[in-house]
């Protein structure tokens, strides 16, 4: 079964034939290895784990996309139900956007001064994000939990700003605006995420 969504198609996995389930199997295996490399969670010791009723869950989107040769590629992406959240009402879920007329001025720029201009992609961006600020609790998936040699339905702690989280996109600015501002950027005054580098 499909279901359809403005960026992409979410699958339904009892659906997929095998060599569909293959993939989204292996696609699976990619996001996995990411949490673990990221050490997006932390595993508590059994007796010290927080009542069940304190931790968000976590589920899979499933979505095929159009890969560089027009075929079909799977993706799978594991995301917190971030609407579980405890604090949730007590999050900062606003993150800075750069305007248009920011953009526009940048190319305007960029354009009179013969700059080239460049966009950019990052895997699993919310992964390589800073640690995540305070203290959440997150049951992951079972084939996460798998990877990470915990029991089943195990609590773990959040240390990263995982995909689903209300406040994951201002971590992942907090993040980007902190390491351009640490190599010498400077935020300009009028729009926060718009950054120049001065030389000479």
């Amino acid at each position: 079964m499909l279901f359809r969504s403005k960026r992409a198609i979410e699958v339904n996995e009892r659906y997929l034939n095998p060599e569909e389930k293959q993939k989204m199997t292996e696609a699976k295996q990619v996001e996995i290895k990411n949490f673990i490399s990221a050490k997006a969670l932390e595993a508590i010791p059994t007796h010290l784990q927080p009542d069940k009723q304190t931790a968000m869950r976590m589920r899979w989107i499933l979505t095929w996309k159009r890969d560089e040769a027009g075929g079909q590629k799977a993706k799978a992406r594991c995301v917190i139900l971030g609407y579980m959240d405890p604090q949730y009402e007590h999050r900062q879920v606003a993150s800075p956007t750069m305007t248009r007329t920011s953009r526009q001025v940048m190319l305007a720029v960029s354009a009179s001064l013969g700059f080239g201009v460049w966009k950019g992609d990052v895997s699993g961006a919310f992964l390589q994000g800073r640690e995540y600020q305070g203290e959440s609790f997150v049951i992951p998936t079972d084939d996460i939990c798998d990877a990470m040699g915990i029991p089943a339905g195990s609590v773990t702690r959040l240390k990263k700003a995982c995909y689903g989280l209300v406040d994951a996109p201002l971590e992942w600015f907090l993040t980007v605006s902190e390491f351009l501002v640490s190599i010498g950027f400077e935020k300009c005054v009028c729009d926060p995420c718009c950054f120049k580098f001065v030389e000479n």
